[in-house]
């Protein structure tokens, strides 16, 4: 595993799901014409973005296409096919 495109991913990937909860929480109190409700849509986007970039580096990490950063749209299960992909890095510690 290459282990910078290991740690962007995780970069990305933490504060993104961090992003997406508060988010989640604001639309379900708040509708989008409210203000609450667009900061809420805001860090619903945008933490999804950062989730699916962080999938996109963790797959470049194990020597794969950045595609499959498309699997964050289903989430955790996405993340658990990500994890049992082979390394193909080609590096030799496979660190």
């Amino acid at each position: 595993m290459i282990r910078r495109y290991n740690n962007l991913s995780l970069l990305f990937f933490l504060p993104g799901l961090v992003a997406q909860v508060p988010g989640f929480i604001l639309l379900q109190n708040h509708q989008p014409p409210d203000s609450n409700g667009i900061l809420g849509l805001i860090l619903l986007i945008g933490g999804s973005l950062m989730v699916i970039t962080g999938f996109g580096y963790y797959a470049k990490a194990k020597g794969r296409s950045p595609i499959w950063g498309i699997l964050g749209f289903i989430g955790f299960p996405g993340l658990l096919l990500l994890a049992i992909l082979k390394d193909r890095s080609g590096d030799p510690w496979n660190t």
